[in-house]
């Protein structure tokens, strides 16, 4: 809890900002803190909102064009919108209890007009998002050692996508679609905490969370309609019961066990039910003054997973749809976690070192884009991630500097020996081998600087050989992809850097401050490609071919903000 009061007002080139800290009450301190943001592109539309609805925009594909590289006979207008707000209310009720109620909400609208000229057709995406989260946390101190906790927790997330693509000779619809998710997560936790006084601690408790997920796919068109819901409720039971033994001892020992229970009825009314039994240890041991190695091993589950292809998506924006894991097109993902490190500090210097293996099972080819298989047959498959991290922390006087490095490997496979089906093993489309970062921070009078490089190896892509033509008497041309093996190519290495600046103003009166910033993202303006996509190019009355697209991170980017505190 802050100690002081506090109220602050600020704007930057996408959004204004409001804020307070209040406390009240003496003898059982109370305090009131809220927050909100909201942007401001209808008002005036900013380098820096320009640049970020490029980005944004990639993605949205009308016919045979990628908004990367439309030309000149299509126009695009758009218009983005958020805002959010957070409120937390906590305090003392006596000298054992404290009490924590808080709440956010978000909003963001996405609207975007693609007009073709030459065509006669317009494109029309409308992209909705709302999170509403509310929370409530009790704490009793029964003693010195004995503590109990109970938190209760809920989120309702929703997600809409509508698109359209009209014929603007006659107004007719040719295409209408909706993809519609919304994902309700309550949870309940009762946590007991015990502390000795030799600082050894234990904890125990029982965790629930009610899932409730919903999704639709809606889609009207000359070809095959869709119409295709989704209602899956599940319940989560987790007991669990931890052991941690401080370094100071030599010897550092945290141990943990969590068992799980996972029931769910899906659209079919089908109930499932499963135990998951999961281990977790980790040992630390400190070899030499300021020199610490350790070991640890852990088992996790994840029973929420994203589906990327599915029926209806062959127009405008990719949008994955949140489902649960139910066996039929979401499995329980599971993964066994190895960890070997070393730490070294010795004044201003921190050195620390790790290696790991992720054993990943239960993935699913429908949550990722593979052109060579076909979106209603998919197949199980299991990812091995190996890596070593290196980060170097050293202060020199009022500069702070940064230096990682993270190698690493990430392969998938995929196959169904039952079925005859096999993608191989290849590696993932997040295999970014090499991601180098040096970072910088420097204080000098009133002035914080900052400035940081970051510099990585290219990530994978299959690559488009060819097309096939598929006709029919009276109907219009159809183009099948042919693509070579999964992920062989790689994209261009990336290259960014970044700079930021915060000068802060302080009077003689001291009854107010005030802050002006500045930031420079991609400082060089290099074009980071992070995806490929391909596209049949066919205009009329001329020879077909291959269009490529590339997604790319942020360009060149300006900002300045300035924030007034009292």
């Amino acid at each position: 809890m802050k100690n002081k009061n506090e109220k602050g007002l600020g704007a930057n080139m996408t959004h204004g900002q409001a804020y307070f800290h209040q406390k009240f009450g003496k003898k059982k301190p109370f305090a009131l803190t809220a927050s909100v943001r909201r942007s401001f592109d209808e008002l005036l539309k900013t380098p820096t909102f320009r640049s970020y609805s490029r980005y944004n925009q990639q993605g949205f594909v009308l016919g045979d064009n990628e908004l990367s590289s439309l030309p000149e006979h299509i126009e695009v207008k758009s218009d983005f919108y958020f805002w959010d707000t957070h409120l937390k209310l906590s305090g003392k009720v006596s000298n054992r209890d404290r009490f924590e109620i808080a709440g956010t909400f978000a909003e963001n609208d996405f609207t975007d007009k693609i007009i073709d000229s030459r065509g006669n057709r317009t494109q029309r995406d409308t992209l909705f998002l709302n999170n509403l989260g509310l929370s409530l946390k009790w704490q009793h101190q029964w003693n010195d050692q004995w503590q109990t906790e109970l938190k209760a927790a809920g989120t309702n997330f929703q997600f809409e996508y509508n698109y359209d693509l009209e014929n603007a000779q006659n107004n007719q619809i040719e295409i209408l679609g909706k993809k519609a998710n919304s994902i309700l997560d309550q949870q309940f936790q009762l946590n007991q905490i015990y502390q000795t006084k030799t600082a050894q601690k234990w904890q125990m408790g029982y965790h629930l969370t009610h899932y409730d997920v919903r999704a639709d796919i809606l889609r009207d068109s000359p070809g095959p309609n869709v119409d295709t819901r989704d209602d899956s409720r599940a319940n989560l039971h987790a007991l669990y019961a931890h052991y941690q033994n401080p370094i100071e001892r030599k010897i550092g020992v945290q141990a943990g066990l969590r068992l799980s229970y996972y029931d769910i009825k899906d659209r079919r009314d089908r109930f499932d039910e499963t135990f998951y039994v999961e281990p977790r240890i980790r040992l630390d041991y400190r070899l030499l003054d300021g020199l610490t190695v350790h070991v640890n091993y852990g088992k996790h589950h994840q029973f929420v997973g994203q589906l990327t292809v599915f029926d209806g998506d062959e127009w405008g924006i990719d949008t994955p749809i949140w489902g649960l894991a139910e066996r039929e097109s979401i499995d329980v993902q599971g993964a066994d976690i190895y960890q070997v490190g070393a730490i070294f500090q010795r004044k201003s210097l921190v050195v620390d070192v790790q290696t790991y293996i992720r054993q990943v099972r239960g993935l699913n080819s429908r949550s990722y884009d593979f052109e060579s298989l076909e979106s209603d047959r998919p197949i199980r498959g299991d990812a091995l991630v190996q890596g070593l991290d290196i980060l170097v922390k050293k202060r020199f006087g009022k500069l702070r500097s940064w230096v990682s490095y993270s190698l690493s490997r990430v392969d998938w496979t995929f196959e169904d020996k039952n079925d005859n089906k096999d993608l191989g093993t290849f590696p993932a489309d997040h295999d970014q081998r090499h991601v180098f970062h040096w970072s910088n921070q420097l204080r000098v009078n009133n002035w914080q600087l900052a400035a940081g490089l970051r510099a990585a190896s290219g990530l994978p892509y299959t690559e488009m050989e060819g097309f096939n033509v598929d006709s029919d008497p009276g109907e219009p041309f159809t183009y099948e992809g042919i693509f070579g093996d999964l992920n062989v190519k790689r994209l261009r290495s990336t290259f960014a850097i970044n700079l930021s600046g915060v000068y802060r103003f302080e009077p003689k009166s001291k009854q107010w401050r005030a802050f002006a910033g500045f930031s420079v993202m991609n400082l060089l303006d290099n074009k980071n490609e992070y995806e490929r996509n391909y596209t049949v190019f066919a205009p009329i009355n001329q020879p077909a071919s291959i269009n490529v697209a590339d997604k790319s991170q942020l360009r060149f980017t300006p900002n300045v903000s300035v924030r007034f505190e009292w």
